[in-house]
C-alpha cells in the first residue's frame, strides 16, 4: 500500500480522533483566515475580477501575501516579471518551514509532498506550537499525519470560504460600513501577532525578538518583502546558533 497521509493509522478511530483534533486546533485559523479572505474577496472586484476568479486564486494560489500582493499589482497595471520576482521571495520563507516541522510529517516522500500544500506561516505556528508543547512535557515527537491533515484542511476551506463571502458579500458590506472593512484588513496581522504570542518563551525569545527587530527595520524602510524574508533567515540562524551552544 502506498505511503500516504490517508493509510490505515488515518482511516481507524485514533486516527479520526487526530484528525479531528486538528480540525479543533484551527479554530484560531479559521477565525482569522474567513475574515481576512472576505477582505481580499471584497477588493478583487472593485478591481475587475471575478468572484469566481477570486475564489480560483484562493484554491490554487492559496497564500495570502501573493494574492494581495497581486492584487494591488493588478490594480497598479505592475508588469509580470517584477510581479513573479517579488512572489518568489516573499515564497521563500517555506522553505524553511518543512524542517521545523518535519517531526509531525510522514517519512515517505509522496506523504510529506501530499501534506506540503496546508504548510501556511500560520499552520506552521500552531504545528511548531504542538511540537514544543510535546517536547516540554516529555513526549516523544512522533509523526501525526492526521492531525496536520485536519489543521492544514480545516484553514484551507476557511480561507476559501472567505474570499468567496468577501467577493459576494463584502463590497456591500464596505460601503455600507467602513469600519467593518478596516477591521477585516487589521484581522491579519492580529492572527500574526496571537500566534507570534503563542510560541513566545524562553527557549525562543532571542530569535523572535531577531526576527522582529530585523524585519521592523526593513518593513519601516519600505522593503516589504525583504523584510520577511530577512526576519525569517536572522531568526532562523540566531536560533540554530542558541541551539548550538545549549548543546553539550
Amino acid at each position: 500500500m502506498p505511503d500516504t497521509p490517508f493509510s490505515a493509522s488515518a482511516a481507524s478511530s485514533p486516527g479520526l480522533l487526530r484528525f479531528r483534533a486538528g480540525m479543533r486546533a484551527a479554530l484560531p485559523i479559521v477565525i482569522g483566515y474567513f475574515t481576512v479572505a472576505m477582505a481580499f474577496g471584497a477588493g478583487c472586484v472593485p478591481a475587475g475580477i471575478s468572484p469566481l476568479q477570486a475564489v480560483s486564486m484562493s484554491v490554487f494560489i492559496y497564500q495570502g501575501a501573493v494574492q494581495f500582493i497581486l492584487l494591488a499589482a493588478v490594480k497598479a497595471g505592475t508588469p509580470l516579471a517584477y510581479i513573479l520576482v517579488l512572489c518568489a521571495m516573499i515564497s521563500t520563507r517555506h522553505l524553511l518551514y518543512g524542517p521545523l516541522v518535519a517531526k509531525l510529517l510522514p517519512p515517505g516522500l509522496k506523504a510529506r509532498l501530499a501534506l506540503a500544500w496546508g504548510l501556511t506561516d500560520e499552520v506552521f505556528a500552531v504545528a511548531l506550537a504542538d511540537i514544543h508543547q510535546r517536547e516540554t512535557a516529555g513526549e516523544t515527537v512522533t509523526p501525526d499525519a492526521p492531525w496536520f491533515f485536519g489543521l492544514a484542511l480545516a484553514s484551507y476551506l476557511s480561507w476559501i470560504a472567505g474570499t468567496a463571502a468577501g467577493a459576494l458579500l463584502g463590497v456591500a458590506l464596505a460601503d455600507a460600513s467602513p469600519e467593518a472593512d478596516a477591521a477585516l484588513r487589521f484581522a491579519f496581522p492580529a492572527l500574526f501577532l496571537v500566534l507570534v504570542v503563542q510560541n513566545f518563551n524562553a527557549r525562543n525569545r532571542l530569535p523572535v525578538l531577531t526576527a522582529l527587530v530585523i524585519a521592523g527595520v526593513l518593513g519601516s524602510a519600505g522593503f516589504t518583502a525583504p523584510a520577511i524574508l530577512g526576519g525569517a533567515l536572522c531568526g532562523v540562524v540566531v536560533a540554530a546558533l542558541s541551539a548550538r551552544r545549549a548543546r553539550p
